[in-house]
């Protein structure tokens, strides 16, 4: 997706279907009530249609006692003096005594969770005015099992899950308000008349952010709305160091509102407005999209370096969880995992407040050295900055529960941050495993033993939501990056998928057996590990041993918790499979010559949106200075506004090792756009060139799947390491005119063996749109 807009969509129009709907409810209120009943019971198929009937007739009578409640109470306030409105406000609130809100109906048992969105749908949807419905809020409930049900039986067991509806409203007379209809209910129904998205009742848009994580953007966006962070919503996180470009649903946010606020964003902007029916999800995302460059190639020839991109094409690469996954902290997540598995604690709470050696906020620093060093609780709390998540959270729990409270400090993080821990510990064991697998059996072929997936993709995906089973890891594994950036952890940049559902044994992976391998049966595209649960399966081989000697050596049990503490056990976990392969089909690339070292190779959607919108301006100024000159003999200044020539727009330098998205960022303030001049005379700003140039840069596209790392792709194109110290590094090396072939940092995971010849880079930059 491109963001190719800034300016907030025109006001949607009634549907014809809202308007029969609305017009058929006036005209004649019962038979708007029996097509809803009618629609009901196609979408539920239930034949208990009499109960619906009552409610929805009733609810009609109690709308329109309050209509009129509200037009009384407008009559008596334009009277003269108190004694009117108090006349009106009796009357109103007696007309609307005389038709009581109907009592909430809870319907009958819905298993289909699809037949029950349905049905929340349906009503949620029903048109309001005159002679119309009030609006009607739903919610699903718990009801007993069916009546006759024997005892003891499953039926009679397990409560069962039923849509209730009722009328909106609360204090004030609801939906009109009592007292002359200036309640809530009014101010809901005036606010509902002034939605411009009609029956579509969110927003859906563009967010462009550069070097800020996704729910960092999401929760400057509430605070200048002033609306709660739940308004918005999104398909997955964001890696903070990037240019990333990825949808947001806001659930009833005048696009005009948002629009407004990119003249306020830093780092960030809006567009793309449309309104949508429905809002998006954690695990809708299917995919990412990635464009970057990697700049300062070293290779024997630029005939190597394609062939190296074919290669990469062509084999594919070890599907590693990428180090963002374990976080840039003063201790890696999954060691923080570990603790937590242990039931430690004690230990758990400490790694989480001991800062990067390299913090850059003294505050932080010296908050956390309060809380380690002297254990002043309190000390820290006032130090520590606000904008963290997990550790002021940590602070002001152990400060109420006590200094020994850890364990009701932990249960404070949010959800998302808690389960993080654990599936960075998953990460770490499936990273292992997956290098075991490579360097034993290669990563030619599936081999006897080996995990692989009798389904599709999708298919997987649908049968594994059915059967409330482990899905393949890109849809079901579940990385917190949302609140991970905001306690100093970076996002990663493919972990955008939903918690995985944590309940029966998966059977969509099937154990290869010998005479399959020798046939080549399953190829190695198919082939899976799994991250441990209590619903996953071992693969028969050697390679099963890797995940009981690690958890082993770290004290971890994967088959029992040493503590009653569900959350931080793997057994809690359903667990998940995660292909070991992945081939890169639709990577395209192109080599780039340029001379200067910081040449821009690449613009983003937000650059060559400016510019397109810079050079109408100035096609439309030179229009109208050469409609003057025909009228009337040119003065200076037309002269000089006709003379000057088109810009390009701002340009900035895709990120370099020295400074990854500084350029970048500062090309998208406005401040930046007034100068595309500057830009254009540097000569940092000249294009690279297809024949010429000291140096060699390499442009990649390519799309990935939910969780699965672009660093992963580039590392094993580059045969370099992605740790941060190495990249540091890299300008230096790149002075010295030393070169790539870099053995991989500690802790990182192996290259294929069978990879492609390295290419040597001095860093790697780029846009992901997603």
């Amino acid at each position: 997706m491109r963001l190719t807009s800034l300016d907030p969509p025109p006001r949607a129009a009634p549907t014809h279907s809202e308007d029969a709907a609305a017009a058929t409810a006036a005209a004649d209120p019962s038979a708007a009530v029996e097509a809803v009943v009618q629609q009901y019971a196609a979408a539920s198929g239930s034949t208990s249609l009499e109960p619906l009937r009552d409610f929805l007739t009733a609810a009609q009578r109690y709308h329109a006692a309050v209509v009129a409640a509200g037009r009384a109470g407008r009559g008596g306030r334009g009277g003269r003096g108190e004694g009117s409105d108090a006349a009106a406000a009796t009357a109103g609130a007696a007309t609307v005594e005389a038709a009581r809100r109907p009592e909430p109906l809870v319907l009958e048992p819905l298993a289909d969770k699809e037949a029950r969105t349905a049905v929340h749908r349906l009503f949620k949807g029903l048109p309001s005015g005159a002679g119309g419905f009030p609006r009607l809020e739903t919610s699903t409930v718990e009801a007993a099992a069916a009546a006759g049900a024997p005892d003891g039986s499953a039926a009679a067991a397990k409560p069962q899950q039923c849509v209730q509806v009722a009328v909106s409203g609360g204090r004030g007379g609801g939906d009109g308000g009592g007292g002359g209809g200036r309640g809530q209910g009014q101010k809901r129904r005036r606010d509902a008349d002034d939605w411009a998205g009609g029956a579509l009742r969110y927003t859906r848009f563009l967010l462009f952010k550069e070097n800020m994580d996704s729910q960092q953007a999401l929760s400057s966006l509430s605070k200048l709305l002033r609306c709660g962070h739940k308004v918005f919503s999104v398909a997955g996180t964001k890696d903070k160091r990037g240019v990333t470009v990825q949808q947001v649903t806001a659930f009833k946010v005048d696009p005009g509102r948002l629009a407004g606020l990119n003249r306020r964003l830093r780092g960030m902007r809006l567009g793309n407005f449309e309104f949508a029916a429905d809002q998006l999800h954690l695990g809708d995302l299917r995919g990412n999209r990635f464009e970057l460059v990697l700049r300062g190639v070293e290779a024997a020839s630029a005939d190597a370096v394609a062939e190296a991109a074919k290669g990469l094409r062509d084999t594919g690469f070890v599907n590693y969880y990428g180090l963002q996954r374990f976080g840039t902290g003063g201790v890696p997540t999954h060691r923080v995992g570990a603790a937590l598995l242990r039931g430690q604690w004690r230990e758990a709470v400490r790694m989480l407040l001991t800062p990067r050696p390299d913090c850059s906020r003294a505050d932080q620093a010296e908050a956390c050295r309060l809380y380690l060093e002297e254990g002043d609780i309190e000390g820290a709390l006032r130090r520590m900055p606000r904008f963290l998540v997990a550790e002021p959270l940590l602070l002001q729990a152990l400060k109420q529960h006590g200094p020994s409270g850890y364990l009701n400090a932990l249960s404070t993080l949010p959800r998302n941050l808690r389960t993080m821990y654990i599936h960075a510990y998953q990460s770490y064991l499936w990273n292992s495993a997956a290098s075991h697998r490579i360097a034993t059996y290669g990563a030619a072929a599936a081999v006897q033993g080996d995990l692989v997936l009798t389904q599709s993709g999708d298919a997987a995906r649908a049968a594994a939501r059915n059967r409330g089973r482990p899905r393949l890891q890109e849809d079901a594994e579940g990385e917190a990056a949302a609140g991970a950036e905001g306690e100093g952890r970076d996002a990663a940049e493919g972990d955008d998928a939903a918690a995985a559902d944590e309940d029966a044994a998966g059977e969509e992976v099937h154990v290869v057996t010998a005479a399959e391998a020798a046939a080549g049966t399953y190829s190695i595209d198919d082939v899976v590990l799994p991250l441990p649960g209590s619903q996953t399966r071992m693969p028969e081989h050697a390679t099963a041993g890797v995940y009981a000697s690690l958890a082993a050596a770290d004290g971890i049990s994967l088959d029992s918790s040493p503590h009653g503490a569900q959350e931080f056990s793997v057994t809690a976990l359903a667990g998940a499979y995660r292909r070991v392969l992945h081939r890169p089909t639709d990577l395209e690339f192109e080599l780039l010559h340029y001379s200067h070292p910081d040449a821009d190779l690449a613009t983003t959607d937000l650059q060559q949106l400016l510019a397109a919108q810079q050079e109408q301006r100035a096609q439309r100024a030179q229009g109208q200075a050469s409609g003057a000159a025909t009228a009337a003999p040119a003065g200076p200044a037309a002269v000089a506004a006709a003379a000057e020539p088109a810009t390009a727009g701002p340009t900035a330098a895709v990120p370099t090792a020295a400074g990854p998205t500084a350029a970048v960022a500062a090309a998208s303030e406005p401040a930046a756009a007034a100068q595309p001049a500057e830009a254009a005379a540097s000569p940092a700003a000249a294009a690279p060139s297809a024949g010429g140039g000291r140096y060699l840069g390499l442009q990649l596209s390519f799309t990935l799947p939910a969780s699965c790392y672009a660093t992963m792709l580039i590392r094993e194109l580059t045969k370099q390491p992605t740790s941060v110290a190495h990249h540091k590094a890299m300008p230096h090396q790149q002075e010295q005119g030393s070169g790539g072939g870099a053995a991989a940092a500690a802790g990182e995971p192996a290259s294929m063996a069978e990879a492609p010849a390295a290419v040597a880079t001095a860093g790697d930059a780029g846009q992901e749109a997603a």
